[in-house]
């Protein structure tokens, strides 16, 4: 009796396809974001945060095919489709249309690079992802949780996100104030990011509630600003902001963490809310000769 593993027929090995480089094909793609279309080029779709592909792209971007379908019908247009909110992702465009736009027509920025940085601007990308619970108390007679119409604790979700989306201060979520000890996480990232060209008093540039779903999610984007490092430069051995932010170049690092704080009432009663954010930092480099970022 043959087995079912043996029995298999090897797979054809089909050749690739090397008539072409990525670098002469810059097809143009339509995205269609809930509803919404996009059209970019494909350099322009890649230069996009990393953490950003990942969101629109889960299973990956396979542009392989795609690029020679193009080049053997003449199509005009690549399409890809993506779950990601339409108004985030057209700020995050602009924005680099816009840095782009300046380098190309060699316009001065405020704070240009200095010499050792691998690009002509740099672009710091801060996103936050909250998912947020509300939890009917519990009777202490009884040790059973309070029962509550779907569509009344629906209301109550609807509070608490509106709630959430006036909470517009990036940095007032990581609760850090002068008592903070000076080496704690949150503080050394306040302290990076201020250093980097954020204010300690800046909001999110957009915040938004995600359709049907008990979740917020709020994006910003701001230039790496060399001349706001306020370290120690004249000490040989300070290691400059922007170094430490190479780090994230196309390697996007994430915090993740619950907060307890928040409450809700119904009907008088107080809920417990449960909040769990993730923080999303990723520097994008433009007008950089390597596509590939430094060891530093």
């Amino acid at each position: 009796m043959s087995s079912v593993i043996t029995h298999a027929q090897d797979a054809p090995i089909v050749a690739a396809d090397t008539s072409y480089s990525y670098e002469q094909v810059n097809p143009k793609i339509q995205l269609f974001v809930r509803g919404v279309i996009f059209e970019l080029f494909r350099n322009e779709l890649l230069s996009l945060p990393e953490s950003v592909l990942m969101c629109l792209f889960p299973r990956g971007l396979m542009l392989d095919y795609e690029i020679q379908e193009h080049l053997t019908n003449n199509r005009p247009l690549i399409f890809q489709t993506a779950d990601f909110d339409p108004s985030i992702f057209g700020y995050i465009v602009s924005y680099f249309r816009m840095m782009e736009s300046r380098i190309n027509d060699e316009i001065q920025f405020i704070s240009p690079p200095v010499p050792s940085f691998p690009g002509k601007c740099g672009i710091i990308f801060l996103k936050e992802d909250i998912e947020f619970y509300v939890i009917p108390p519990m009777f202490p007679e009884t040790q059973s949780a309070m029962e509550v119409k779907p569509i009344d604790l629906a209301r109550t979700k609807q509070k608490v996100a509106r709630q959430l989306l006036q909470e517009k201060r990036i940095f007032d979520c990581l609760h850090v104030t002068n008592s903070t000890p000076e080496e704690s996480a949150e503080k050394n990232l306040v302290r990076m990011l201020c250093y980097s060209g954020f204010s300690e008093d800046d909001e999110w540039k957009l915040r938004i509630q995600e359709p049907h779903r008990a979740c917020i999610t709020s994006a910003t984007l701001t230039n790496l600003d060399f001349s706001a490092d306020k370290g120690p430069v004249s000490d040989p051995n300070y290691f400059p902001v922007f170094h430490k932010l190479l780090l994230f170049w196309q390697k996007p690092a994430r915090k993740c963490w619950w907060d307890s704080a928040m409450k809700t009432d119904f009907n008088g009663i107080e809920f417990p809310v449960w909040v769990r954010r993730v923080w999303t930092l990723e520097l994008a480099v433009l007008g950089s000769a390597s596509s590939e970022p430094l060891v530093v």
